[in-house]
C-alpha cells in the first residue's frame, strides 16, 4: 500500500491509542490528509500551507514542527510517497523474514504481511511473516500496544527477535525455508 496510506492508519490508531475521541480522530486524520498531500506531493512549505490554509494551521503545526515530520525533511517523505513499494518488493531477489512486534503501534502487521505475499507470488516459499510477541518497534519488551506507547522510547530489550532472525536463518541456509 502507498506511504500516504500507511500515515493516515498510524494517525488514525495512534491518536486512538492514545484516547483521543472518534469524532476527533477522523477530523485530524481529514485535516492530516490534506496537509500531508501538500507538504509530500504538492512540495508546499508549511508556510505556504498555513498562508493559504489557515485552517489546517493547527494540525500542520502538530504534524510538521519546525517543517519536520519525524524529524526528516519532506524532500525525504516525498521520496516515499512517490515509491511503489509493491514494485520493488515484487522484484525482490532474496528470502525476506517480515517480522513485526505484537506492541508496535508505529506499524502493522497487515504490512509485514503483505510483503510476505508480495515476495511470495514471485517467489512462492522465499518469504515469511512473523509476529513478535511482547516486542514493539524498537525492540522494548512491552506485552501491548498501549504500555508501548505509554512508555515510548523506554523499555528492556526483547531478544526474541534476534533468536526468531537466527532461527529464519539458519532455516534458510539449511534449504527449509
Amino acid at each position: 500500500r502507498t506511504w500516504h496510506e500507511y500515515l493516515l492508519d498510524t494517525v488514525r490508531y495512534q491518536e486512538l491509542l492514545a484516547g483521543k475521541s472518534y469524532a476527533g480522530v477522523d477530523d485530524d486524520v481529514r485535516a492530516s490528509s490534506r496537509a500531508m498531500e501538500m507538504v509530500f506531493q504538492d512540495h508546499m512549505t508549511t508556510l505556504q500551507i498555513k498562508t493559504s490554509h489557515p485552517e489546517l494551521a493547527a494540525i500542520v503545526d502538530t504534524t510538521f514542527p519546525g517543517g519536520l515530520f519525524n524529524a526528516k525533511t519532506s524532500d525525504f517523505w516525498s521520496q516515499l510517497e512517490n515509491t511503489n513499494f509493491a514494485w520493488y518488493w515484487s522484484r525482490c531477489g532474496a528470502r525476506v523474514l517480515a517480522a513485526h512486534g505484537a506492541s508496535d503501534f508505529v506499524t502493522y502487521s497487515v504490512d509485514h504481511r503483505l510483503v510476505a505475499d508480495i515476495v511470495n507470488r514471485e517467489h512462492p516459499g522465499w518469504a515469511r511473516a512473523v509476529e513478535i510477541p511482547a516486542s514493539d518497534h524498537i525492540f522494548s519488551n512491552w506485552q501491548t500496544e498501549a504500555e508501548s506507547l505509554e512508555h515510548w522510547p523506554t523499555g528492556a530489550f526483547n531478544p526474541a527477535f534476534i533468536d526468531t532472525m537466527r532461527g529464519w536463518i539458519a532455516a534458510v541456509m539449511q534449504g527449509k525455508e
